[in-house]
């Protein structure tokens, strides 16, 4: 969990959950009092090949096998831009020593407001090579304020209850789903 002021006005909280081999959930919930664009942005390591669907991103290994599949929850106002090698704007880089840069895919989930969230999932291995879609929702319990996000991936079906998100009191309870 962290909580983080990274500008000014803006309040971000993350959690990060594994929810069990090869599931993997992150969550950012963001706020401001004035409107932004916020951006998630994931970068790909280099030399990985990249298949969109909409907002659905599976990452490739270089035989062409899927590794790893990023799905979001709630695309309602959700965008996806992606970058391979950009120059204006600089994105779809990474570098893995100074003065070095290697292009790489990079994933850039966007959302405008003054408040934002994020919920995404990253169903790895053999999950992200499942037939079976995966799919996930992602809401808050009115009554305690606690984000519930209900994950289904390849025989995973749980809920994933924060409390506290992002913050050093917040707990996180992983449970199946009915």
């Amino acid at each position: 969990m962290c909580i983080r002021d990274s500008y000014p006005g803006v309040h971000h909280r993350r959690t990060v959950v594994i929810v069990e081999q090869g599931v993997v959930l992150v969550t950012d919930s963001l706020t401001s009092q004035t409107p932004h664009d916020y951006d998630q942005t994931w970068h790909v390591f280099p030399g990985a090949g990249l298949d969109l669907d909409g907002l659905d991103a599976t990452v490739d290994n270089v035989l062409g096998a899927p590794l790893v599949l990023v799905r979001q929850a709630g695309p309602d106002g959700l965008s996806l831009q992606h970058a391979h090698g950009g120059i204006e704007p600089m994105q779809g880089w990474v570098s893995g020593a100074y003065g070095k840069k290697e292009p790489s895919h990079t994933l850039e989930y966007r959302r405008h407001g003054n408040d934002a969230s994020f919920a995404t999932l990253f169903a790895i291995g053999r999950r992200a090579r499942s037939t079976t879609p995966a799919y996930l929702e992602d809401a808050r319990d009115l009554a305690t304020g606690d984000r519930i996000v209900r994950i289904f991936a390849d025989g995973v079906q749980k809920t994933v209850r924060i409390a506290n998100e992002g913050t050093s009191s917040a707990t996180v309870a992983v449970a199946a789903t009915n």
